[in-house]
């Protein structure tokens, strides 16, 4: 965020690198992570 402040990045590219992030992880929990299971 202090990038924004010093004019060397905009708004808009730290809420558009959120959005994207959050679906990257979105993605990859739907597709790569599995539940732990007790084999007990």
């Amino acid at each position: 965020m202090s990038r924004v402040y010093l004019g060397i990045h905009f708004r808009y590219d730290s809420e558009e690198g959120h959005k994207l992030g959050t679906k990257i992880g979105e993605y990859a929990n739907q597709n790569y992570l599995k539940p732990v299971t007790n084999n007990n």
